[in-house]
């Protein structure tokens, strides 16, 4: 895929020079942007009068979104004496308890892009290009009593200080959704991955560098960043829609995900010429 991108980006400098009336680069300008890659900043020079080039950055401002899970009380523990339960697991509730599972975005990206309008004089253009980035655009977290509390019940068993009941002798597991998850120090965390080389194409209308001081630019294209991946950060596994005793919500969800192999993009963009 690198190789047929740089590929495309010489025929295009082969043809801008090809049609070019003034020197490339005569001019630049800068602009922000906003849309669904976040914010981020461009710098725009024109190769040819209907070619032009644009470089930036980038990010999505920090946001979460929490979900509630509930955890069932693990069966094993209710074969522990009461007096070392209420004084080593008191963080586990008789009747289950719910965790919060936090999820943020980790989406950083630098951008080459290519825009070839139809005329000298349109504002309509194709682009195509690239941006590279972060791999992790997702991390979900669970930190809880309950996760730390199985852990310390898992060392107990670990260290001989309770005796497992029979088929827990490596400790007990959290179940999400049929899959057992790895967890440390009470934390639970799954990341969402794609490909850090994503391929661009889309369409807009629009000149980053205006005729005069300020413009504006609208862009809508996707770019192709593969099967997206969960991974189980502690493990590092990758979870399937297969996974052995996963329910039928935890398949579809991941099926879901791995089916999404580009992502949309739409943007606003301002810019202003400095010469």
């Amino acid at each position: 895929m690198r190789k047929i991108f740089l590929a495309l980006a010489l025929i295009i400098s082969a043809v801008s020079y090809a049609q070019n009336d003034d020197k490339p680069f005569s001019h630049l300008a800068v602009g922000l942007n906003l849309g669904t890659n976040g914010i981020g900043f461009e710098l725009a020079s024109p190769i040819s009068p209907i070619i032009g080039v644009r470089a930036g950055f980038d990010f999505m401002p920090m946001f979460s979104v929490t979900k509630g899970i509930k955890y069932e009380r693990p069966e094993v523990l209710n074969n522990v004496p009461k007096s070392f339960l209420e004084a080593r697991y008191v963080h586990i509730p008789e009747n289950g308890a719910k965790c919060d599972v936090v999820g943020k975005p980790h989406f950083t990206e630098a951008k080459i892009l290519f825009d070839i309008y139809t005329s000298k004089t349109s504002s309509f253009h194709f682009t195509v290009g690239a941006m590279i980035g972060s791999k992790n655009i997702i991390r979900a977290k669970a930190a809880d009593k309950v996760i730390a509390a199985v852990e310390l019940y898992n060392q107990d068993i670990a260290n001989g200080i309770v005796l497992p009941e029979p088929g827990y002798e490596d400790g007990i597991t959290i179940d999400m959704e049929g899959y057992s998850v790895s967890h440390d120090k009470g934390r639970v965390e799954l990341d969402m991955k794609v490909n850090a080389f994503r391929p661009y194409v889309g369409f807009g209308f629009g000149r980053p560098v205006p005729k005069k001081r300020i413009g504006c630019k609208f862009d809508m294209g996707v770019q192709f960043w593969g099967k997206p991946k969960v991974i189980d950060r502690y493990s590092g596994h990758e979870i399937s829609k297969n996974e052995p005793g996963a329910t039928k919500d935890l398949h579809d969800a991941i099926k879901i995900i791995n089916g999404i192999p580009v992502y949309p993009t739409i943007k606003f963009s301002i810019f202003g010429k400095i010469f």
